[in-house]
């Protein structure tokens, strides 16, 4: 079982959790849970922003609308890629992030 310690500094206690491999594992499935989630939500309103509008707000979406749901889908999607978990590829999240 993991064993917490608590510690004094200054009047305040500060509590210390050791991290094992498992909350790291889960850490990393839902990050890339949310990474898959924010692009899959800036390709869909990309394809078709009515659809999107639609389901979140119950509202026809049209003229202006549509194309700052455009925008706001090539910026979700380009956040999404550049936050999936990929240690080795920093030059990919470099470009991701330079795109959003």
């Amino acid at each position: 079982m993991d064993q917490q310690r608590d510690e004094h500094r200054g009047g305040e206690t500060v509590r210390r959790v050791p991290v094992n491999a498992t909350s790291l594992n889960t850490q990393r499935k839902l990050l890339a849970f949310a990474t898959v989630m924010e692009a899959g939500t800036g390709l869909f309103l990309m394809i078709d922003t009515a659809i999107v509008v639609n389901l979140l707000f119950g509202l026809e979406a049209s003229g202006a609308a549509t194309q700052l749901g455009r925008c706001f889908g090539i910026a979700l999607l380009a956040l999404g890629l550049a936050c999936w978990p990929r240690p080795a590829r920093r030059l990919f999240g470099r470009c991701c992030s330079t795109t959003y």
